[in-house]
């Protein structure tokens, strides 16, 4: 049967279900409210759950092991009844809770590979005290001096006191854990930032820089047509004069120069016109008839037109 991870769950929406992922599958389950999560809880009623709360890793080997993360979840995320900060080891048997008082669901291996054990438990006061020491018949003789020593060094080691104390310190540990990583965190901001900032200012300062070059060629290409545009104009205008004065020498004054000049004299102008033929292109005659010395021109009289030449 496939090794497959087991996830039982024990309060929430999804309470007294069971999740099965095989691990020749699965590399990471992530856990959260949004609808591409491995475990997707309920977005309604599960919402202590962020959209993206926590992950499990897997990490293959003999035996595997697993990795349980945070992602930067609303509530945090707790195991075995502690908030955990970064990536932390999971072992078969674990209670993850997704922020305090938020679903809860035991994680297992099923079938448990015989060198995965599960995480040692601390024993309590009250565990403590329902252990009694028997005889070595079991029936009921005081032990020997020897075993009522050892029962009597291993008490306070398993005392109430000792357990607060000892989760007194690892509360101490992950505080100055977090506190370290939470310093080492603001570093790499501010140093992220500043360079972000460096290279934001660097880059705009390159761009005015190539904005203003940018320009300043434009500007340079445009100087330049419109001195290329008014020097071309001036040789037009000076080739126009050229050819105004040469036809000029050809054929004489121009009708404005005549114009002006002779605008206040009167004078009598003569002036005869030749008519051509279109289709011949030959030129045409009025057809006269001399009566003694004079010529007089010829009509005749045609019943559609009347008299014409």
């Amino acid at each position: 049967m496939a090794t497959r991870i087991v996830i039982h769950h024990l309060s929430g929406s999804k309470v007294n279900r069971i999740e099965q992922f095989p691990l020749d599958v699965y590399r990471e389950l992530t856990i959260g409210r949004d609808a591409g999560s491995t475990i997707q809880y309920d977005a309604v009623r599960d919402d202590a759950v962020s959209r993206r709360h926590a992950s499990i890793k897997v990490e293959p080997g003999d035996p595997p092991t697993f990795k349980l993360s945070d992602v930067g979840s609303s509530n945090g995320t707790l195991l075995n009844g502690e908030r955990i900060i970064g990536e932390i080891e999971l072992l078969p048997g674990d209670q993850i809770e997704l922020g305090a008082g938020g679903p809860k669901f035991a994680f297992e291996i099923e079938p448990r590979p015989t060198n995965l054990v599960a995480r040692t438990r601390v024993m309590t006061a009250g565990d403590a005290a329902r252990t009694r020491l028997i005889g070595a018949a079991g029936d009921g003789t005081p032990p020997s001096a020897t075993t009522a020593e050892g029962a009597a060094a291993a008490k306070p080691a398993i005392g109430r006191d000792t357990v607060l104390h000892m989760l007194s310190e690892q509360r101490q540990r992950t505080g100055r854990i977090g506190m370290y990583s939470l310093a080492g965190v603001l570093v790499i901001i501010v140093a992220v930032g500043g360079a972000l900032y460096y290279n934001s200012q660097r880059s705009r300062a390159e761009q005015e820089a190539n904005a203003a070059a940018e320009l300043a060629k434009q500007k340079d290409v445009t100087d330049q047509k419109l001195a290329a545009a008014a020097q071309e104009a001036e040789e037009r205008k000076a080739a126009t004069e050229k050819q105004n004065a040469e036809l000029k020498e050809k054929v004489g004054m121009s009708a404005q120069d005549i114009t002006a000049q002779f605008s206040d004299a009167t004078v009598k102008i003569h002036t005869k016109w030749r008519l051509i033929d279109k289709v011949t292109n030959k030129p045409l005659y009025h057809k006269t008839v001399k009566i003694n010395d004079d010529y007089f021109p010829l009509y005749v009289l045609t019943p559609d037109h009347g008299i014409v030449r």
